[in-house]
Protein backbone atom coordinates (compact mmCIF):
# COMPACT_ATOMS: atom_id res chain seq x y z
CA UNK A 1 0.00 0.00 0.00
CA UNK A 2 3.07 2.31 0.93
CA UNK A 3 4.61 1.82 -2.68
CA UNK A 4 1.10 2.19 -4.43
CA UNK A 5 1.35 5.89 -2.69
CA UNK A 6 4.20 6.83 -3.36
CA UNK A 7 3.24 5.98 -7.03
CA UNK A 8 0.42 7.70 -7.08
CA UNK A 9 1.79 11.03 -5.65
CA UNK A 10 4.65 10.73 -7.75
CA UNK A 11 2.28 10.60 -10.71
CA UNK A 12 -0.09 13.47 -9.22
CA UNK A 13 2.92 15.88 -8.74
CA UNK A 14 4.44 14.57 -12.13
CA UNK A 15 1.16 16.00 -13.73
CA UNK A 16 1.31 19.30 -11.53
CA UNK A 17 4.39 20.00 -13.16
CA UNK A 18 3.12 19.30 -17.02
CA UNK A 19 0.43 22.04 -16.38
CA UNK A 20 2.38 25.30 -16.60
CA UNK A 21 3.61 23.81 -20.52
CA UNK A 22 0.23 22.63 -21.42
CA UNK A 23 -2.09 24.63 -20.24
CA UNK A 24 -0.04 28.28 -19.27
CA UNK A 25 3.09 28.55 -21.92
CA UNK A 26 4.59 31.61 -21.96
CA UNK A 27 3.13 33.77 -24.88
CA UNK A 28 6.49 34.39 -27.46
CA UNK A 29 6.47 36.57 -30.30
CA UNK A 30 8.63 36.24 -33.03
CA UNK A 31 12.45 37.84 -32.51
CA UNK A 32 11.76 41.00 -35.09
CA UNK A 33 8.44 42.02 -32.58
CA UNK A 34 10.33 44.75 -30.26
CA UNK A 35 10.03 47.76 -28.79
CA UNK A 36 10.71 50.98 -31.64
CA UNK A 37 9.62 48.46 -34.66
CA UNK A 38 8.21 49.26 -38.01
CA UNK A 39 5.62 47.47 -39.75
CA UNK A 40 5.25 47.56 -43.38
CA UNK A 41 2.49 50.07 -44.81
CA UNK A 42 0.31 48.84 -47.73
CA UNK A 43 -0.06 44.69 -46.98
CA UNK A 44 -1.40 42.60 -44.56
CA UNK A 45 1.14 42.44 -41.98
CA UNK A 46 1.87 39.10 -40.44
CA UNK A 47 2.14 38.40 -36.90
CA UNK A 48 3.04 35.11 -35.35
CA UNK A 49 4.51 32.99 -32.03
CA UNK A 50 3.87 30.35 -29.67
CA UNK A 51 1.33 30.18 -26.86
CA UNK A 52 -0.26 27.32 -24.86
CA UNK A 53 -2.32 25.56 -27.31
CA UNK A 54 -5.86 25.99 -27.65
CA UNK A 55 -5.04 29.21 -26.44
CA UNK A 56 -6.75 32.41 -27.94
CA UNK A 57 -5.04 35.27 -29.32
CA UNK A 58 -6.02 38.35 -29.95
CA UNK A 59 -3.71 41.57 -31.69
CA UNK A 60 -4.96 44.70 -31.17
CA UNK A 61 -2.98 47.65 -32.99
CA UNK A 62 -4.18 51.13 -33.98
CA UNK A 63 -8.19 50.49 -34.81
CA UNK A 64 -8.00 46.98 -35.34
CA UNK A 65 -8.35 43.72 -33.53
CA UNK A 66 -7.32 40.40 -34.54
CA UNK A 67 -7.86 37.06 -33.38
CA UNK A 68 -6.20 33.49 -33.79
CA UNK A 69 -5.93 29.74 -32.17
CA UNK A 70 -2.93 28.58 -31.41
CA UNK A 71 -2.35 25.01 -32.90
CA UNK A 72 -1.35 21.55 -31.31
CA UNK A 73 2.21 22.37 -31.86
CA UNK A 74 1.89 25.94 -29.22
CA UNK A 75 2.20 27.74 -32.61
CA UNK A 76 -0.31 30.90 -33.93
CA UNK A 77 -0.38 33.57 -36.82
CA UNK A 78 -2.87 36.21 -37.61
CA UNK A 79 -2.59 38.72 -40.41
CA UNK A 80 -3.65 42.55 -39.44
CA UNK A 81 -5.22 44.83 -42.16
CA UNK A 82 -3.29 46.60 -44.36
CA UNK A 83 -1.89 49.66 -43.02
CA UNK A 84 -1.50 53.65 -43.49
CA UNK A 85 2.21 55.24 -43.20
CA UNK A 86 2.21 56.56 -40.09
CA UNK A 87 4.89 58.24 -37.69
CA UNK A 88 3.10 58.22 -34.69
CA UNK A 89 4.43 55.91 -32.52
CA UNK A 90 1.40 53.64 -31.14
CA UNK A 91 1.17 50.06 -28.89
CA UNK A 92 1.07 46.45 -30.15
CA UNK A 93 -0.97 44.65 -28.22
CA UNK A 94 -1.09 40.57 -28.00
CA UNK A 95 -3.05 38.27 -25.46
CA UNK A 96 -3.30 35.00 -24.79
CA UNK A 97 -6.33 33.80 -23.44
CA UNK A 98 -7.01 29.79 -22.36
CA UNK A 99 -9.48 29.21 -19.78
CA UNK A 100 -9.09 31.35 -17.14
CA UNK A 101 -5.80 32.46 -17.19
CA UNK A 102 -4.56 35.63 -19.51
CA UNK A 103 -0.94 36.87 -20.36
CA UNK A 104 -0.43 40.31 -22.31
CA UNK A 105 2.56 41.44 -24.06
CA UNK A 106 2.73 44.82 -25.44
CA UNK A 107 5.41 46.35 -27.64
CA UNK A 108 5.92 49.96 -27.58
CA UNK A 109 6.79 52.33 -30.40
CA UNK A 110 5.62 51.02 -33.09
CA UNK A 111 5.65 52.99 -36.45
CA UNK A 112 4.49 52.04 -39.80
CA UNK A 113 6.40 52.79 -43.05
CA UNK A 114 8.74 50.89 -45.54
CA UNK A 115 10.52 47.25 -44.41
CA UNK A 116 13.65 46.58 -46.43
CA UNK A 117 16.01 43.50 -45.38
CA UNK A 118 19.65 44.05 -46.49
CA UNK A 119 22.11 41.16 -47.24
CA UNK A 120 24.87 40.29 -48.74
CA UNK A 121 28.52 39.69 -47.73
CA UNK A 122 31.14 42.13 -46.94
CA UNK A 123 29.52 44.60 -50.07
CA UNK A 124 26.76 45.07 -47.68
CA UNK A 125 28.71 44.89 -44.41
CA UNK A 126 30.81 47.89 -45.40
CA UNK A 127 30.77 50.54 -42.86
CA UNK A 128 29.48 53.64 -43.61
CA UNK A 129 32.29 55.46 -41.61
CA UNK A 130 34.47 54.26 -44.67
CA UNK A 131 32.55 56.47 -46.69
CA UNK A 132 32.45 60.24 -46.93
CA UNK A 133 29.75 60.66 -48.92
CA UNK A 134 27.78 58.70 -47.22
CA UNK A 135 28.62 59.05 -43.86
CA UNK A 136 28.05 63.11 -44.55
CA UNK A 137 24.62 62.17 -44.54
CA UNK A 138 24.27 61.35 -40.82
CA UNK A 139 22.95 64.55 -39.76
CA UNK A 140 20.24 64.64 -41.57
CA UNK A 141 19.21 61.65 -41.14
CA UNK A 142 15.84 60.85 -39.93
CA UNK A 143 12.71 58.16 -39.17
CA UNK A 144 15.40 55.07 -40.10
CA UNK A 145 15.21 51.93 -37.67
CA UNK A 146 17.61 49.02 -37.38
CA UNK A 147 16.94 45.20 -37.19
CA UNK A 148 20.89 44.20 -36.82
CA UNK A 149 20.76 39.86 -37.13
CA UNK A 150 23.84 38.79 -35.25
CA UNK A 151 26.05 36.86 -37.08
CA UNK A 152 26.30 33.14 -36.44
CA UNK A 153 25.09 30.08 -38.10
CA UNK A 154 22.92 26.67 -37.49
CA UNK A 155 23.12 23.56 -38.21
CA UNK A 156 18.92 23.44 -38.40
CA UNK A 157 16.41 26.01 -39.72
CA UNK A 158 16.11 28.44 -36.48
CA UNK A 159 12.27 30.48 -35.72
CA UNK A 160 14.08 33.04 -33.89
CA UNK A 161 17.60 35.01 -33.50
CA UNK A 162 18.87 37.59 -31.22
CA UNK A 163 18.67 41.45 -31.67
CA UNK A 164 16.20 44.44 -31.36
CA UNK A 165 14.99 47.18 -33.34
CA UNK A 166 16.97 49.85 -32.86
CA UNK A 167 16.20 53.86 -33.26
CA UNK A 168 18.68 54.43 -35.33
CA UNK A 169 20.11 53.47 -39.18
CA UNK A 170 22.21 50.95 -39.55
CA UNK A 171 26.08 50.76 -39.77
CA UNK A 172 26.25 49.57 -43.81
CA UNK A 173 27.18 52.01 -45.81
CA UNK A 174 24.63 50.58 -48.60
CA UNK A 175 21.79 49.97 -46.12
CA UNK A 176 21.74 53.29 -44.75
CA UNK A 177 22.76 55.24 -48.39
CA UNK A 178 19.43 53.27 -49.52
CA UNK A 179 17.42 53.79 -46.21
CA UNK A 180 18.57 57.33 -46.34
CA UNK A 181 16.84 58.18 -50.03
CA UNK A 182 13.75 55.71 -49.47
CA UNK A 183 12.77 57.56 -46.90
CA UNK A 184 12.97 61.36 -48.29
CA UNK A 185 11.38 59.75 -51.11
CA UNK A 186 8.55 57.86 -49.39
CA UNK A 187 8.25 60.33 -46.32
CA UNK A 188 7.67 57.32 -44.26
CA UNK A 189 9.61 55.49 -41.65
CA UNK A 190 12.09 53.40 -42.80
CA UNK A 191 12.63 50.05 -40.99
CA UNK A 192 15.93 47.77 -42.82
CA UNK A 193 16.60 44.52 -41.10
CA UNK A 194 20.50 43.83 -41.62
CA UNK A 195 21.68 40.21 -42.38
CA UNK A 196 25.29 40.11 -43.86
CA UNK A 197 28.27 38.53 -43.47
CA UNK A 198 31.47 39.19 -45.58
CA UNK A 199 32.86 36.96 -48.16
CA UNK A 200 29.95 34.74 -48.20
CA UNK A 201 28.26 32.95 -51.57
CA UNK A 202 24.70 32.96 -52.63
CA UNK A 203 24.74 29.24 -51.81
CA UNK A 204 25.27 30.24 -47.97
CA UNK A 205 22.40 31.93 -48.12
CA UNK A 206 20.17 29.45 -49.63
CA UNK A 207 17.47 27.04 -47.78
CA UNK A 208 18.51 22.89 -48.13
CA UNK A 209 15.02 21.78 -49.76
CA UNK A 210 17.20 23.78 -52.75
CA UNK A 211 19.16 20.99 -53.03
CA UNK A 212 15.63 20.21 -55.06
CA UNK A 213 16.18 22.86 -58.15
CA UNK A 214 20.03 23.42 -58.23
CA UNK A 215 22.17 20.55 -58.91
CA UNK A 216 25.14 21.52 -57.88
CA UNK A 217 24.53 22.43 -54.46
CA UNK A 218 22.43 19.28 -53.93
CA UNK A 219 26.38 18.00 -54.68
CA UNK A 220 27.68 20.93 -51.89
CA UNK A 221 25.19 19.71 -49.18
CA UNK A 222 26.02 15.46 -49.87
CA UNK A 223 29.22 16.68 -48.96
CA UNK A 224 28.79 18.44 -46.15
CA UNK A 225 26.68 15.78 -44.79
CA UNK A 226 29.61 13.49 -45.36
CA UNK A 227 32.28 15.97 -43.78
CA UNK A 228 32.41 14.83 -40.14
CA UNK A 229 35.56 17.17 -39.70
CA UNK A 230 33.59 19.95 -40.97
CA UNK A 231 30.86 19.55 -38.72
CA UNK A 232 33.03 19.00 -35.75
CA UNK A 233 35.39 22.38 -36.91
CA UNK A 234 32.12 24.07 -36.78
CA UNK A 235 30.53 22.63 -33.33
CA UNK A 236 33.72 23.82 -32.05
CA UNK A 237 33.72 27.50 -32.66
CA UNK A 238 30.17 27.38 -31.60
CA UNK A 239 31.34 26.37 -28.25
CA UNK A 240 33.56 28.31 -27.56
CA UNK A 241 32.62 30.32 -24.35
CA UNK A 242 34.15 33.47 -25.75
CA UNK A 243 33.45 33.59 -29.30
CA UNK A 244 35.20 32.02 -31.98
CA UNK A 245 38.89 33.96 -33.67
CA UNK A 246 39.14 34.98 -36.76
CA UNK A 247 40.37 32.46 -38.87
CA UNK A 248 37.37 30.23 -36.98
CA UNK A 249 34.92 33.47 -38.73
CA UNK A 250 36.02 33.37 -41.88
CA UNK A 251 35.55 29.12 -42.46
CA UNK A 252 32.11 29.50 -40.98
CA UNK A 253 30.98 32.45 -43.20
CA UNK A 254 32.48 30.64 -46.08
CA UNK A 255 29.53 27.68 -45.50
CA UNK A 256 26.89 26.48 -47.00
CA UNK A 257 23.19 26.75 -46.61
CA UNK A 258 24.00 27.39 -42.36
CA UNK A 259 23.93 31.04 -43.16
CA UNK A 260 20.15 30.83 -44.24
CA UNK A 261 19.70 28.71 -41.11
CA UNK A 262 20.66 31.06 -38.41
CA UNK A 263 20.12 34.65 -40.53
CA UNK A 264 17.43 34.54 -43.01
CA UNK A 265 14.90 31.74 -41.72
CA UNK A 266 14.21 33.71 -38.51
CA UNK A 267 13.03 36.45 -40.31
CA UNK A 268 10.35 34.84 -42.58
CA UNK A 269 7.49 36.08 -43.43
CA UNK A 270 7.82 39.02 -41.47
CA UNK A 271 5.66 41.03 -43.43
CA UNK A 272 8.27 43.61 -45.92
CA UNK A 273 8.64 45.54 -48.88
CA UNK A 274 11.79 43.82 -50.50
CA UNK A 275 15.32 42.54 -50.20
CA UNK A 276 18.34 44.33 -51.03
CA UNK A 277 20.95 41.79 -52.07
CA UNK A 278 24.44 42.93 -52.69
CA UNK A 279 26.49 39.70 -53.40
CA UNK A 280 28.79 37.53 -56.19
CA UNK A 281 32.15 38.46 -55.61
CA UNK A 282 32.30 35.10 -53.37
CA UNK A 283 30.94 33.48 -56.70
CA UNK A 284 33.68 35.16 -59.53
CA UNK A 285 36.36 32.55 -58.23
CA UNK A 286 35.40 30.69 -61.52
CA UNK A 287 33.34 30.52 -64.79
CA UNK A 288 31.75 26.93 -64.34
CA UNK A 289 31.78 26.60 -60.91
CA UNK A 290 32.78 23.79 -58.28
CA UNK A 291 35.84 24.04 -58.56
CA UNK A 292 38.12 21.87 -55.88
CA UNK A 293 40.11 23.75 -54.55
CA UNK A 294 40.15 26.26 -52.13
CA UNK A 295 37.24 24.54 -50.70
CA UNK A 296 35.29 27.39 -50.79
CA UNK A 297 35.23 27.72 -54.45
CA UNK A 298 32.79 25.22 -54.52
CA UNK A 299 29.91 27.57 -55.52
CA UNK A 300 27.94 28.74 -58.79
CA UNK A 301 30.99 30.68 -60.43
CA UNK A 302 29.81 33.11 -62.96
CA UNK A 303 27.65 31.46 -65.78
CA UNK A 304 25.10 29.80 -63.68
CA UNK A 305 24.84 32.55 -61.27
CA UNK A 306 21.65 34.53 -62.69
CA UNK A 307 19.63 30.68 -63.26
CA UNK A 308 20.43 30.12 -59.57
CA UNK A 309 19.59 33.71 -58.21
CA UNK A 310 16.70 33.42 -60.11
CA UNK A 311 15.27 30.33 -58.27
CA UNK A 312 16.53 32.00 -55.28
CA UNK A 313 14.34 35.19 -55.51
CA UNK A 314 11.61 32.78 -55.83
CA UNK A 315 12.01 31.01 -52.94
CA UNK A 316 12.20 33.64 -51.20
CA UNK A 317 8.99 34.77 -51.91
CA UNK A 318 7.47 31.47 -51.57
CA UNK A 319 9.23 31.85 -47.85
CA UNK A 320 7.71 35.32 -47.18
CA UNK A 321 4.40 34.09 -48.61
CA UNK A 322 4.80 37.35 -50.89
CA UNK A 323 4.99 36.89 -54.55
CA UNK A 324 5.57 40.63 -55.33
CA UNK A 325 8.26 40.20 -52.55
CA UNK A 326 10.65 42.84 -54.91
CA UNK A 327 14.38 42.23 -54.97
CA UNK A 328 16.93 45.14 -55.73
CA UNK A 329 20.19 43.21 -56.97
CA UNK A 330 23.70 45.56 -56.79
CA UNK A 331 25.90 45.07 -59.52
CA UNK A 332 29.74 44.00 -59.29
CA UNK A 333 31.67 46.87 -59.85
CA UNK A 334 32.62 47.60 -63.27
CA UNK A 335 36.29 46.92 -63.57
CA UNK A 336 38.37 44.13 -64.79
CA UNK A 337 38.60 41.68 -61.72
CA UNK A 338 40.02 38.37 -63.70
CA UNK A 339 39.35 34.44 -61.72
CA UNK A 340 42.62 32.76 -61.24
CA UNK A 341 40.86 30.46 -63.81
CA UNK A 342 40.95 32.85 -67.03
CA UNK A 343 43.11 32.68 -69.90
CA UNK A 344 46.16 34.77 -70.11
CA UNK A 345 44.20 37.16 -72.46
CA UNK A 346 43.72 40.90 -71.20
CA UNK A 347 40.53 41.53 -69.00
CA UNK A 348 38.92 43.13 -71.93
CA UNK A 349 38.97 40.32 -73.81
CA UNK A 350 35.80 38.19 -74.27
CA UNK A 351 37.54 35.03 -73.23
CA UNK A 352 38.78 36.68 -70.13
CA UNK A 353 37.20 35.02 -67.00
CA UNK A 354 35.90 38.67 -66.20
CA UNK A 355 33.34 40.39 -63.47
CA UNK A 356 31.69 41.28 -67.31
CA UNK A 357 30.50 37.81 -67.10
CA UNK A 358 29.17 37.78 -63.65
CA UNK A 359 27.44 41.55 -63.77
CA UNK A 360 25.67 39.53 -67.12
CA UNK A 361 24.63 36.96 -65.04
CA UNK A 362 23.03 39.09 -62.34
CA UNK A 363 20.80 40.77 -64.75
CA UNK A 364 18.71 37.46 -65.22
CA UNK A 365 17.06 38.63 -62.18
CA UNK A 366 15.56 41.13 -64.48
CA UNK A 367 13.53 38.03 -66.42
CA UNK A 368 11.64 37.51 -62.85
CA UNK A 369 8.52 39.69 -61.95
Amino acid sequence: MKLLLTFKHAALITAIALLPQLSFAELKLNSLFTDHMVLQRGKPVAVWGTAAPGATISVLFSDQIKTATTAANGKWTLKLDTLKGSYEARELKITSTLANNSETMIINDVVVGEVWICSGQSNMQFKFNSVPEVKALVKTAKNIRTFNVPRTVSFKEEDSCLGSWKNQHPDSAVAFGFAYDLQAAAKVPVGIILTCWGSSSLEAWMPRDMTETVPHFKTIMEEFDADDVTKASIKTALNKPNGWDKSEDIFLRRQSNILYNAMMHPLAPFTCRGLVWYQGERNTQSMHGMVKKPWYSRNSGMLIYGDVLKKWALRYRKEWQQEDLEFLVVMLPGYGKVAATSPKVPAGNPASHSWAWMRESQMKILELK
